[in-house]
């Protein structure tokens, strides 16, 4: 049940998911000749505009794909200009994504906008966002990455104009110009996605990779669907004994390990199965290095809704490791594919013991999340602010009014009720404050508004309210000045998620405690978990 309880009032806002373009990144192994299916799709002959025009600029045509293109005024109001360009996928595979946009000509790119965003819907309702640099780049194809696509399902990819500004600083316009769109590996499921392309959900840091049953290697019979809003990113795959003849029926994940080393192996679960009884021993065999294979049995009845250590092996870059799940096939019991966690540890695997801090990690009661990693809408503060002495982690970057707008997305790592916290500086001479609008996206697509006060209570952490948010599902707020005030007087600074309770239908009493330790280095202390403290806030302090 989505029940939030919160403790200001509201205002609506929006945001997106943030990848680079023009990053390096890894693919199948079963790489196709270079050209083989090629799409090429342009503003001509494969796109749908609204509030766009034709382009006439001559600086901009001299380096356009074809000589023409279509551009977009920056964005204004409530209806922002975009182009849809369509395909249909003639057949499964991996394919990478390169963008064209005009604009070498100094008298075109001073007027060209810093940032138009493209969001790409691949698969049954997939969808990667980004942010394209237009004044970066310019006449020539940039590498976006890599998504599968499968035949018979339209894929789109569509580019919006945005708030961003440009170096001329007025009459500034997006341009929409071509796609091209390569084959190179005939498989959808070993489609390695770079991590400009990974959702939050799937990739956590450059050195943790999430897969789940959405990924799963070949479709199967006797593994049915969910059951209720369970399991990583809400969703499960299992296989009932009672209603299958096939209980030999194996469930596989692939994993392609990002670099060579070893790494903490993890198994997520959901708590229960619609009250029917989960498995004791779910058979986990998994494919690690050159063709070695190690094998586990997984007690499903206990440690559900969280990650579970599973091993520590060693994967290399080359060979792509693999995951199967089986039934016992005995007893009654449900055995769950669920969703398995790889977090890069080291270069080797040392003795079968996990450091103090990756067990701290591993089922974190707090996430905080700096505007260092926020989406900032409008110009970045990259140099020293008189904000920055009462900052959290001494800086800020989200700074009205040339940022207009800061996004914090939240990955949760377990399903429940989360307090959502608030840091800001303090208010005073040359860092004057006055109040922020917040919408926090939560409970699989709910939204809450509210506004806070900067003005006052900085320097610490604010409670904002109580929300359910469920395990694996992006949650996310944003903030922008309070509409009204002075858009000078705005700053973002950061976010903090606790998980207090199961459901926010009944909130434990958790008063708010915070203790700040700066510049301490504590990844080598020897005391086991909870014996330096059991305070969930203090502990928080002592971790982050």
């Amino acid at each position: 049940v989505c029940i939030s309880l919160a403790v200001v009032h509201s205002m609506a806002v929006f945001g997106f998911v943030l990848w680079t373009a023009g990053a390096s990144f890894m693919l199948s192994d079963a790489l196709e000749a270079p050209g083989k299916i090629q799409i090429l799709l342009t503003d001509a002959g494969n796109a749908t505009f609204s509030g766009m025009h034709k382009a006439s600029y001559l600086p901009c045509m001299q380096d356009a794909d074809g000589g023409k293109f279509h551009q977009g005024h920056q964005y204004v109001g409530s209806n922002p200009t975009s182009a849809l360009f369509s395909f249909e996928p003639p057949t499964d595979g991996c394919y990478t994504i390169e963008e064209w946009h005009p604009g070498s000509n100094e008298q075109c790119n001073r007027y060209l906008q810093d940032a138009a965003v493209l969001q790409v819907t691949y698969g049954l309702r997939k969808k990667a966002y980004t942010y394209v640099e237009q004044s970066m780049n310019n006449g020539q194809w940039n590498m976006l990455g890599a998504l599968p696509f499968k035949k018979g399902i339209q894929g789109h990819l569509m580019l919006k104009g945005t708030r961003a500004s440009c170096r001329e600083g007025k009459n500034c316009f997006w341009v929409a110009d071509a796609f091209k769109l390569a084959r190179v590996s005939h498989t959808t499921a070993g489609c390695v996605m770079p991590k400009q392309l990974l959702t939050p959900g799937q990739l956590l840091s450059n050195r943790q990779v999430i897969v789940d049953d959405s990924q799963m290697v070949t479709l199967t019979k006797s593994w049915e669907g969910v059951c209720g809003h369970q399991g990583w990113s809400n969703s499960f795959r299992y296989l009932n004994p009672k209603f299958t003849n096939n209980t030999e029926e194996p469930f596989e994940f692939v994993f392609r390990p990002p670099q060579d080393g070893c790494y903490l192996v993890e198994e997520f679960h959901p708590t229960s199965m619609c009250s029917l009884k989960m498995t004791s021993s779910a058979q986990l065999s998994i494919g690690y290095s050159r063709n070695r294979t190690a094998k586990f049995a997984v007690d499903q009845t206990n440690g559900g809704n969280q990650w579970n250590t599973v091993a520590l092996l060693p994967f290399e870059r080359q060979h792509m490791g693999t995951i199967t799940i089986l039934h016992p096939q005995v007893g009654t019991g449900i055995a769950a594919a669920d969703a398995f966690r790889f977090t890069f540890v080291a270069d080797t695997c040392p003795a079968p013991q996990l450091p103090q801090y990756l067990r701290l990690e591993q089922h974190p009661v707090s996430v905080t999340v700096d505007d260092h990693t926020a989406r900032i809408e409008g110009t970045k503060t990259l140099y020293p602010h008189q904000c920055d002495s009462t900052a959290y982690l001494l800086s800020t970057r989200a700074i009205g009014p040339r940022a207009t707008s800061a996004a914090f997305d939240f990955v949760p790592p377990s399903t429940g009720c989360y307090r959502v916290d608030e840091f800001h500086p303090e208010s005073q001479r040359y860092c004057f404050l006055g109040g922020a609008d917040l919408t926090i996206e939560h409970c699989l697509g709910k939204t809450w508004q509210g506004s806070i006060s900067l003005r006052k209570d900085g320097a610490q952490w604010n409670t904002v309210g109580h929300f359910p948010f469920f395990a694996g599902v992006l949650g996310k707020v944003t903030s922008r000045a309070k509409a009204g005030s002075n858009p000078a007087e705005w700053v973002a600074d950061a976010f903090r998620f606790t998980k207090v309770s199961d459901s926010c239908s009944r909130l434990p009493y958790s008063a708010l405690m915070t203790l700040r330790l700066i510049g301490i280095d504590l990844t080598d202390v020897k005391l086991p978990d909870g014996q330096l403290t059991t305070n969930t806030d203090q502990r928080l302090a002592f971790h982050e």
